[in-house]
């Protein structure tokens, strides 16, 4: 470090001492020789730089460096907010079913009843509660569902549709119910379907007057609602017979007794 701040000067220094050797020695010849030789012999003496400061010396070997970029720092993220647990909402206790309590006929439980008449319609069953009533005896009416027999009236059966279409259209054109209906023995024409075996001659005899032949009745099964009026319940059997005995000289045919053991 110390031989670096000093060579300059030692330079400059030396430098120095040449000149004033050399300037020196350039005068004294001009003393002696004289003239414009002389002159311009000294007007020919090469100049030396000078050299630069130490301090430019030190500043160029040795350059500042460049000033620090200042880098930003970036913002911290700011904290997630805290998760907040929603409470599950509470089930409501499932309600205990109840169970229906059975319902039993009093018939099915010891209780006896008179059946006193049974019917397709109510009208029916209503003029039979009115008929005992006026010889004081008190009922009431059940409606109960049960398999019927039906009187079906077709006309066929057809090797063809075609011929079974011709009395379709005949019916109809007579005002009646007609539906054609493929079976094994051909294709048939369900024409009526009645619960009366009059009602069913009866619709025969006006599929005949049209031009429909040949014709037929069949019985069929069908579920029905039945509209029956009962007398009771009685505790034992023996009030029981005494009332169907009762109703049987009312003019009802065949009280039947119903419930209970026999």
């Amino acid at each position: 470090m110390m031989l670096t701040r000093f060579a300059p000067w030692s330079v400059l220094l030396l430098m120095a001492l040449l000149n004033a050797a050399y300037f020196g020695t350039a005068l004294l010849k001009a003393r002696h020789g004289g003239g414009e030789e002389a002159t311009a012999h000294v007007l020919d003496v090469p100049l030396y730089p000078i050299p630069p400061r130490p301090a430019d010396l030190l500043t160029r070997s040795h350059p500042a460096p460049p000033p620090a970029k200042v880098v930003a720092e970036a913002p911290s993220p700011p904290p997630p907010p805290p998760v907040v647990k929603e409470k599950e909402p509470v089930k409501p206790a499932k309600p205990t079913a109840k169970v229906p309590e059975k319902r039993v006929e009093e018939s099915k439980t010891g209780g006896i009843l008179v059946q006193a008449g049974s019917f397709v319609l109510k009208a029916g069953a209503d003029t039979l509660v009115e008929q005992l009533k006026k010889g004081g005896v008190e009922s009431k009416i059940q409606v109960e569902t049960e398999t019927v027999s039906l009187n079906l009236v077709q006309a066929g059966p057809f090797e063809n549709r075609s011929v079974a279409r011709e009395m379709e259209a005949k019916l109809l054109a007579g005002g009646m119910d007609a539906k054609i209906e493929e079976t094994w023995e051909g294709f048939l024409v369900a024409i009526n379907k009645t619960l009366y075996l009059s009602q069913g001659v009866q619709d025969m005899d006006k599929a005949r007057k049209l031009g429909v032949k040949p014709l037929r009745m069949v019985k069929v099964p069908e579920a029905h609602q039945m509209y029956k009026v009962v007398v009771g319940p009685f505790g034992n059997r023996t009030q029981a017979k005494e009332t169907s005995e009762k109703l049987a000289n009312m003019g009802i045919s065949m009280p039947i007794i119903r419930g209970g053991q026999p």
